[in-house]
């Protein structure tokens, strides 16, 4: 097959990463609703409810994606060669990315809402690029850290000053958010290194079915949410962090499509729009209005992070060149 894409392959490409984008903003805003109904909605800093919400959500979207894996009769070919080094990476970007990431993000999202905690934890790509300037000895060119000053810029418009009518606990939400970031990307540094030997859907039924499990044998006793568990199950709230997991799921699959149809380095960036994505849906759905410097610096994020992650594709592809060669 040839690597040669034509036109509308590519505009065909776009749209679906655009999609991904809309999808993942609507998302957000559905476990916003989430998080604010009972038995969710925490006061103050009460950890167990936005808890229980986090792994009853990585619960949902396991069970999302083995519907899907049943519906396309992939189960087998998905989880064939799951063994070794290729499923010790997965098992460390489940435990990363899971239980502490998806914990940090509900945390965040009960203390700053939800579209605060999506655009400061969208600076995640770019972290990931420096982690791996730091730990895998990959050089970022001076056009990178250009782009990493803006993601950083960006991050810090938003979270300079707490909007009016914010919780009392603005800035520890914000911190939330940035853990939530760091976590995220050395998931997908872990990733990354599964995906070298194992497909993507293995990795991705391992990250959320373990990250479950997880949750449900050390974070839910560990914090006492298995009463707010029970609760939900007889909640609607359970009903929209069911429908915030399918559509989320369907985010993730759009997103490895436009990967597939036009690279990643142009994919993530449209992807990206999430950020911008949640503010308006947020405003169309519920009437939360964005305020300049959520939207300001959400513009800093998208525009910065591609010049990094683009960055060290590029010297991805030298090093794998270099070394074919």
């Amino acid at each position: 097959m040839s690597g040669v894409r034509t036109a509308p392959e590519m505009r065909r490409g776009y749209l679906i990463g655009l999609a991904s984008g809309l999808v993942w903003g609507l998302s957000a805003v559905f476990v916003g609703i989430a998080v604010d109904m009972s038995p969710f909605a925490a006061a103050g800093l009460a950890v167990a409810p936005p808890l229980a919400a986090a792994g009853l959500y990585d619960g949902l979207r396991a069970l999302w994606q083995m519907v899907y894996l049943l519906a396309r009769g992939r189960v087998r070919a998905a989880l064939r060669g799951l063994r070794g080094r290729g499923l010790a990476w997965a098992v460390l970007a489940a435990v990363a990315g899971g239980p502490f990431a998806t914990s940090c993000f509900f945390l965040s999202i009960a203390l700053v809402g939800v579209t605060y905690a999506y655009t400061v934890s969208a600076i995640s790509p770019a972290l990931g690029a420096v982690l791996a300037a730091v730990f895998l000895g990959e050089r970022l060119p001076a056009r990178a850290w250009g782009g990493m000053s803006l993601v950083v810029a960006g991050a810090a418009v938003v979270s300079y000053q707490a909007p009016q009518g914010a919780s009392s606990h603005f800035f520890v939400g914000v911190a939330f958010a940035l853990v939530t970031a760091v976590a995220w990307a050395i998931e997908a540094l872990f990733a990354a290194k599964a995906l070298h030997r194992v497909g993507a859907d293995a990795v991705n039924a391992v990250r959320q079915g373990l990250s479950f499990l997880l949750f449900l044998a050390v974070v839910f006793p560990l914090v006492g949410a298995y009463g707010t568990v029970a609760e939900a199950l007889r909640s609607p709230s359970l009903l929209v962090l069911v429908g915030s997991a399918a559509v989320g799921s369907l985010g993730f699959l759009l997103y490895f499509r436009a990967v597939g149809a036009i690279g990643p380095s142009r994919a993530m960036p449209i992807n990206l729009t999430y950020v911008l994505w949640a503010s308006l849906f947020s405003l169309l759905i519920t009437g939360a209005r964005p305020t300049w410097q959520l939207l300001a610096g959400g513009v800093l994020i998208i525009a910065g992070t591609p010049l990094v992650a683009l960055q060290r594709r590029r010297a991805l592809a030298v090093a794998a060149q270099a070394e074919a060669d």
